[in-house]
Parts: structure tokens; sequence; C-alpha cells
């Protein structure tokens, strides 16, 4: 409707969750109405001071849902969950609110096959509310799963299927420095893998939703994670890691033909402070052959932004239930 501006809750004030906000509050067509997060450093505090101008006078940041309910948002963004068990907890808490989804969690893109059972509920949910809930992102979202099917889909045949990502990441933002290890010791890599807390999440994910979306039979297996060490030290700006320290990580998953040994898809990715030759590749062995290759990369932060926003603008409009 022309004129008319759609009203955002944003849930969860990470980096990305603030660069969101900030957008929005820009944007013409769309306006910040509040938003939450429980964090002890954000929960209270004036949503102005940490987003910045234009948000609405005397606004706080919400410790939690219920405190929200009588905003009557058009749409949430939930920017506060990897992983799907936690978000699915989140976005059903706030189906009440009659407001579409859009969530950035990772995990999304491949619920329909790795949780069955809690994606139906939760399209059944939001088919009963009315709403659609909607992921979206970049890494899940598009570079390496949306982006290739669209290719795959102007092939006769595919025979195979490889998707590389290579990200340096001090052009990035700190916190995916921290993710990926950036600067700590082999040992402590170990440590934090051991914990699950290192490493990209949702490789496996694109990879599966890739399947299901290409004329191939193959079972996806399980990822590999290494460190990427520093040959030699890197330096760069304010940071240096030093020869030996972690740089970052280096992440890997195949699918393989049912009964053979035959590798039909591989993602790899490459996460890590300085790395050389950034890029984004992707190459399919089919009628015809295809292959696109973006230099740098796709970059991930401003483009998950855009991502937020692009699906924020239609989410009111798409069909009620789960959509990935």
């Amino acid at each position: 409707m022309a004129g008319r501006r759609l009203r955002v809750v944003a849930l969860g004030l990470g980096p990305i969750g603030r660069a969101v906000c900030r957008e929005i509050v820009g944007a013409p067509d769309l306006e910040l109405i509040g938003a939450v997060d429980p964090a002890p450093g954000l929960a209270g505090k004036d949503l102005a001071g940490i987003v910045g101008g234009g948000t609405p006078r005397g606004a706080r940041v919400a410790a939690s849902v219920s405190e929200i309910r009588g905003r009557k948002p058009d749409v949430i963004a939930h920017l506060s969950a990897s992983r799907f068990p936690d978000a699915t907890r989140q976005i059903t808490e706030i189906l009440p609110l009659g407001a579409a989804v859009v969530s950035t969690c990772e995990e999304m893109i491949a619920a329909p096959w790795r949780w069955p059972k809690e994606a139906r509920a939760l399209d059944r949910a939001a088919k009963k509310a009315g709403v659609a809930v909607l992921g979206t992102g970049v890494n899940p979202g598009f570079v390496m799963d949306l982006l290739p099917a669209a290719l795959a889909n102007v092939c006769v045949g595919v025979s195979r299927g490889h998707v590389e990502r290579h990200v340096d990441t001090s052009t990035r933002r700190g916190a995916l420095q921290a993710k990926t290890g950036a600067g700590i010791t082999p040992a402590e890599f170990r440590r934090r893998k051991k914990e699950g807390r290192i490493g990209h999440v949702g490789l496996r994910d694109s990879l599966i939703f890739l399947m299901n979306h290409l004329p191939l039979e193959g079972d996806v297996g399980e990822e590999t994670l290494r460190p990427i060490l520093a040959a030699e030290p890197i330096r760069k700006g304010r940071v240096t890691i030093e020869q030996g320290m972690v740089a970052g990580v280096h992440q890997t998953v195949k699918a393989v033909a049912p009964g053979t040994r035959r590798v039909v898809a591989a993602f790899d990715l490459k996460m890590a402070f300085g790395l050389p030759d950034p890029r984004d590749e992707i190459r399919f062995e089919g009628d015809p052959p295809i292959r696109m290759r973006i230099e740098g990369g796709v970059p991930g932060d401003r483009a998950t932004v855009g991502a937020v926003l692009s699906t924020l603008r239609y989410a009111e409009d798409a069909p009620p239930g789960l959509g990935v």
C-alpha cells in the first residue's frame, strides 16, 4: 500500500541486529517500533543510544517478548539464534503477536529435512497464526545454496557440483574473527572444537538444501573442521597473528552417491584472517557445464543486512507457514 510503513520489531541486538536496526530507521518504508534482547548490557537501555537517532522517543530495549505485546508489529526480525531448536522456541513464542517473522537462523534452511517433525509443527503454528516464517541470510541463505540451486536450473543434467567460499575475515566484524578462532593457540582450537564453540554454523545445512534442489542423488556426510595456521606473522591494521597461531577455519562437507564412493557434490569453506584470494566459486559439471566466480566474495556482513531488509519487505504478503 503506497505510503504505508511496515512496523518492525527486532529480536536480537548483536552486531548484525544493530546494523539491521540502523537501516530500518533510515528506510522510508520501514519503521522500527521496538527491540528485544535480554542481555544484561542491553535490556532496559535506551534504544536510540544503541541503534542511533530515529528510534521511538524514550523507547527502551525490552528484556522479553511479553514487554512488546501491545505494539502491534507487522514484521519481526528474528536475529538471535543460529540453531534451529533454539529458533523454534523463540519464534513459537512470538507467533501470537500475529506478525510475520524473518529469521537469520542458519539451520533453518535445512529444517524440513533435518528436523521434519519440528519443522512441520512450526509450519502448522505459523499457518494457525496466519503469518509467514521466512529464513534469510547470505551463508546459509544465498551464496552456497540458493545461488547454486538457481544456476543449476539451466542444466539439463548435473553430474557433479562444487562450491567454494573463501573469506578474508580481516575485512569482517570482530565477532566473525572470534568465531573462527583468529589469534588463538592450536590447543585452544581443539578445546573449542570439542565443545562446539568454533567454526561456521550451517555448511552442512546448505549442502542438504542444495541436494534437495538438484537433479542428483547423494548422501550428505558429516563436516570436517580444521584450523588454518599462520605460516608467518599476519599483520592487518592493529591486529597481529603470530606464526603458528590459528588464523581461521577450514570446513568441508561432501555428498556421496548411494552405494558408491563417488563424490557428487563438495563444499569447501575457508574463513581466515588475511586469507589470500577471497572469492565465491560455483562449478557444475553437466549439460551445459556452469561456472561462476565472484571476485572478493559476497561481503557477508552488509549482504546479510540487505537480505534481511529485502525479506522484511515482502514477508507480510508471503503465504502463511514456514518458508525456506
